[in-house]
């Protein structure tokens, strides 16, 4: 999964002041999760 991928890559305090306050956007299909998704918990945790 993208998230954990993420987080053991480059860690959680390395993501979240990249991304915090920035709009994402993914075009994954609306039932599905998305990479965005995770990324926003990460950038919003």
């Amino acid at each position: 999964m993208f998230r954990l991928d993420a987080i053991q890559a480059l860690g959680v305090e390395k993501i979240r002041p990249e991304l915090a306050g920035k709009n994402l956007a993914w075009w994954c299909e609306a039932d599905e999760l998305c990479h965005a998704d995770g990324l926003l918990d990460i950038a919003n945790s």
